[in-house]
């Protein structure tokens, strides 16, 4: 048996070298390119290299947030029930907006906010009010390897766009300028039709959620908005009027720009509750399109 096998030995040895022979005038001018490929990736990820995701999600005053994929809102369950998640009834609808920095320098951005099409093959971009804490509108700084999320109500945006465009049906990503000043966008793939059933924006969404997302203005906290909110519901509701709630919540410095919102917000609430008393009340179901 010792015999035989430095034959095969020498039959294999003889099969590589012939492989190895056929193979390298086919492989050597692929080395180059790769060699190439690669240079090019590590140059690209040795500067900043920025991503931007989209979400949707919920916000209520306490700030809880609870976010999911665009799609994910347009599933056959509602995200809250099947994340079992736990979530005020005064809650906001919000456009979830990540930024990440994959690359291995620090990154600048600005004008983050939402895509919405093109008007007179010029970009349509909708900033929004910012509502995480310590958070701005202006230049944002993220570091290597690093993210920073922004979160702004999503259906006033949609409303003005739809104006501006003249059309209901939008297709929307999230969109950033870099500090280059070229755009990035979120993925189609993860884009927002907002034509598509959506759990998002309730058929009839309650008083406070109608006057909480009417009457959030930069400037004006979510948090106080939802106490003036619920206190000034809970008055009307029990026969006071607008000069009660001013005298109740009201400012005692004399704040106008509150004493002016209060006031619209009682108005608004005593009509909606006069409307309410006269018809049975609407009853909350699957969310539509807004």
């Amino acid at each position: 048996m010792v015999g035989w096998l430095p034959g095969v030995l020498d039959a294999i040895a003889a099969m590589w070298v012939w492989v190895g022979s056929v193979l390298a005038p086919l492989l050597l001018p692929v080395v180059p390119v790769l060699a190439l490929l690669w240079a090019i990736q590590s140059y690209r990820r040795s500067g900043s290299v920025v991503r931007v995701e989209l979400e949707l999600g919920k916000l209520d005053a306490a700030g809880t947030l609870l976010r999911a994929k665009p799609a994910a809102w347009s599933a056959g369950k509602d995200p809250v029930e099947v994340l079992g998640a736990e979530i005020d009834s005064m809650n906001i609808d919000v456009a979830v907006v990540t930024v990440r920095n994959l690359g291995r320098t620090p990154a600048t951005v600005t004008n983050v906010g939402l895509f919405t099409g093109y008007q007179r093959r010029q970009p349509v971009h909708y900033g929004g009010v910012l509502l995480e804490p310590g958070e701005t509108g202006g230049r944002q700084r993220i570091e290597a390897h690093d993210s920073r999320m922004f979160v702004f109500p999503v259906w006033g945006l949609v409303e003005k766009a739809r104006e501006d465009l003249s059309r209901r049906a939008l297709t929307v990503r999230a969109q950033v300028t870099t500090g280059t000043g070229r755009l990035r966008r979120s993925s189609l793939r993860t884009r927002w039709r907002t034509a598509e059933a959506t759990y998002l924006g309730a058929v009839a969404p309650d008083l406070g959620r109608q006057l909480l997302r009417d009457y959030l203005t930069p400037g004006v906290d979510l948090k106080d908005l939802a106490g003036e909110i619920s206190m000034t519901i809970r008055l009307m509701s029990t026969g006071s009027d607008e000069k009660d709630v001013l005298d109740t919540i009201g400012d005692p410095q004399g704040n106008p720009g509150q004493a002016f919102r209060l006031m619209r917000i009682a108005i608004r609430a005593k009509r909606v509750l006069d409307a309410q008393g006269a018809q049975p009340n609407p009853t909350q179901g699957q969310g539509a399109e807004a």
